[in-house]
């Protein structure tokens, strides 16, 4: 049982730093991942011991995928003495990237809603920049018009009192 629960321990951990380069770093996470898995496989003793390997390869120890060999063994062979150590650095891995993930997902949300609130903002004046131009074009439209009438109306006027032998100045008043 402990070996399963060790085992989804190591996957949370790895599928939380997945998680966490894929948000924040988009398709450049890819590249940064298969970089990542290459220095963990490097300095994780997997063919030889750290103490045997050059000091460049000391890394290692801070890096998940040791403590999760270690881990492993001790739980297969009963080979290695510090479990506890092991499971504490994987929780602590665990617990700090996902408070990183939580708060880098809350940044990019705000990120987003910020960035719909100045396009709807750009839509609403664009909406009322159009409604002033089509009500400055319907009072144009109205005071054509209102023009037109008047002078058919003048036209209309003399037309009458032209028919009748009336000029505009000789209208008789009533």
């Amino acid at each position: 049982m402990r070996y399963w629960m060790f085992n989804w321990l190591a996957t949370l951990v790895f599928g939380i730093i997945i998680v966490l380069f894929t948000i924040n770093l988009g398709p450049l996470a890819n590249f940064l991942l298969t970089t990542f898995v290459g220095f963990m496989l490097a300095g994780a003793t997997i063919q030889i011991s750290l103490e045997l390997s050059p000091r460049f390869y000391r890394y290692g120890y801070g890096l998940p995928l040791y403590h999760i060999l270690n881990g492993g063994r001790h739980l297969l062979f009963n080979s290695h003495s510090r479990f506890a150590l092991d499971v504490g650095v994987l929780l602590i891995y665990f617990g700090v990237f996902w408070t990183v993930v939580i708060i880098t997902s809350i940044l990019w949300m705000r990120r987003q809603e910020r960035k719909i609130a100045k396009e709807n903002q750009k839509k609403k004046t664009t909406e009322e920049n159009l409604q002033t131009k089509s009500a400055k074009e319907n009072l144009q439209t109205k005071s054509v018009k209102e023009n037109l009438q008047t002078k058919s109306t003048k036209r209309n006027q003399q037309n009458k009192s032209a028919k009748n032998g009336y000029s505009i100045a000789t209208i008789p008043r009533r």
